[in-house]
C-alpha cells in the first residue's frame, strides 16, 4: 500500500486527485500543476515508465534520477521507453520487451496518440491480470489483432 500511495501523490502533482469511498478509487481533475524540474525515483525506481510516458504524453519535461537499477529488470526499461516513445511519431506499435510495466504504461499513450497496438498484451499477467478488462471498464477500447484480422 506504500508503494501505491506514493503513485497517488505522484499524480496528484500532475492534476489527478484521488480519493477512496467506500472501496472505490474517485479520481477529478485539478487544475493545480506542481511539477519538480527533477524527481528523485531512488524508492520507487518501478514508477519511471508510467512517470516518462505520462510526462511525453503530456509534453512535459523533468529530470529522472535514482534508475541506476532499471538496467536489471526483464529489459533495459530506460532504453525500451526511449526507443519505443521515439516510435510513437511513426508507427503506434509498441514493443514490451517481455515486460509487463511497458505495456501498463504505454497503453494510456492511446489518449493522445489515439489508437496504440501493445506488442505481447499476455506480459500483464504477471502483475495485473485484468489489466486489460479494468481499462475497458474505464471506458477504453481494446481490440486484439485477432478480432482486427478477421
Amino acid at each position: 500500500i506504500q508503494g501505491d500511495a506514493r503513485v497517488l501523490d505522484f499524480f496528484k502533482i500532475l492534476g489527478v486527485n484521488s480519493e477512496f469511498i467506500n472501496g472505490d478509487l474517485i479520481l477529478s481533475k485539478s487544475k493545480n500543476l506542481n511539477i519538480s524540474k527533477t524527481i528523485d525515483l531512488l524508492n520507487t525506481p518501478d514508477l519511471y515508465q508510467p512517470i516518462n510516458c505520462t510526462f511525453f504524453g503530456l509534453g512535459i519535461s523533468s529530470e529522472l534520477t535514482g534508475l541506476s537499477t532499471l538496467k536489471d529488470k526483464e529489459t533495459d526499461r530506460i532504453k525500451s521507453v526511449e526507443i519505443e516513445l521515439k516510435k510513437l511519431s511513426t508507427t503506434r506499435e509498441i514493443e514490451t520487451y517481455t515486460d509487463h510495466r511497458m505495456a501498463m504504461s504505454f497503453a494510456p499513450l492511446c489518449l493522445r496518440f489515439g489508437e496504440v497496438q501493445i506488442n505481447d498484451i499476455e506480459v500483464v499477467q504477471k502483475s495485473y491480470p485484468n489489466y486489460w478488462q479494468d481499462l475497458e471498464k474505464g471506458g477504453f477500447k481494446i481490440t486484439s489483432l485477432t478480432q482486427i484480422n478477421n
